[in-house]
């Protein structure tokens, strides 16, 4: 375990210099862990704590595993940055809370059904098949049966577990107090804030439209190189001439919108290898609680695919000029 210690050692370093955001999260949740693991002294997070509040990082696991180490954020998460599966690990983390003897085996479907699947949209079920393959563990899961002293006895052989990380040390620590309930999280809201400035509202959900609003106006007002700029966009195109002559094309709204939806998590981007139907369980309803909804594709001219869902009732050929089909 000598390169996890030093690992943690060089990233606490990292991330004392850099901005929350410019961590990443899966970064910062193994972070946190590796300290539980290796039972750090809780103050070596005080830093990073103050600048997740001012920078209003919002996680429900990162504040439910902080808090159990006995650190406290003035800024309270109410969402999750990756709903599935983590909030299945909290359901571990209250059950462990609350007593329940079932405890055991909820971590053991969390790693054994919940874990893994819950990343295929990051495509880790397709690594794990691939000749490169080099391992990937959910330390988080380990940190939660640590700090509860959670029997994992039977997950030492578990793919993807990461048992002798768990019991490098004899386990001193235990799980603070809690203080209070463990934050609910906030309910999606499916109304329109404003109305929508452009012609697209069957395809896009009214909780969207200040957002697209926003988007389509910076579009129509800033410099192209501003605008890549401030949505992140110069990382696909990384020469400015090259965006200005596709925008010309005429096809650039529509495509820089299934770009701009996908990374607010509304439309689903798939490699065109992988299988719809293993991923069709991560998309949410953003359009009603109960409405029946049909899946969509828009077809653009790369080796990628990109789906939505929309009302049944909702018909529509083209998000401007960017074809859209509906997925059998």
């Amino acid at each position: 375990m000598i390169h996890e210690v030093h690992l943690f050692d060089e990233m606490i370093k990292y991330v004392y210099e850099i901005r929350i955001k410019d961590v990443g999260y899966i970064d910062l949740l193994y972070l946190v862990s590796y300290g539980i693991l290796l039972q750090k002294n809780p103050n070596v997070f005080d830093k990073i704590v103050e600048k997740m509040d001012e920078e209003k990082a919002n996680d429900i696991l990162l504040d439910v595993l902080l808090q159990a180490y006995g650190l406290e954020r003035k800024y309270h998460s109410d969402d999750y940055f990756k709903e599935n599966p983590y909030k299945y690990l909290v359901d571990v983390i209250e059950a462990a809370y609350s007593g329940n003897s079932n405890v055991r085996e909820m971590l053991g479907d969390y790693m054994t059904k919940k874990w893994l699947k819950g990343h295929s949209d990051w495509g880790w079920v397709k690594y794990v098949k691939e000749d490169d393959y080099c391992g990937l563990w959910s330390y988080e899961a380990a940190a939660v049966a640590k700090l509860f002293d959670i029997d994992d006895s039977s997950l030492k052989d578990t793919e993807f577990y990461p048992y002798d990380f768990a019991h490098y040390k004899p386990t001193t620590i235990k799980a603070a107090e809690r203080k209070g309930a463990i934050a609910d999280q906030k309910e999606m809201s499916y109304e329109a804030e404003e109305d929508l400035i452009i012609d697209a509202k069957a395809i896009i959900p009214p909780c969207f439209y200040k957002h697209v609003n926003d988007f389509v106006g910076d579009y129509r007002k800033l410099s192209d190189e501003a605008f890549l700029e401030k949505y992140e966009l110069d990382q696909i195109w990384s020469e400015l001439d090259e965006y200005a002559k596709e925008k010309k094309s005429g096809e650039m709204l529509g495509k820089l919108l299934v770009f701009e939806l996908t990374e607010k998590g509304y439309i689903l981007q798939l490699d065109w290898k992988e299988d719809f139907e293993d991923y069709r369980d991560h998309m949410k309803n953003y359009w009603s609680k109960d409405g029946e909804t049909k899946v969509i594709t828009f077809e653009l001219d790369n080796d990628q695919q990109y789906f939505a869902r929309i009302p049944v009732d909702n018909n529509i050929q083209d998000l401007f000029e960017i074809s859209v089909k509906v997925h059998e």
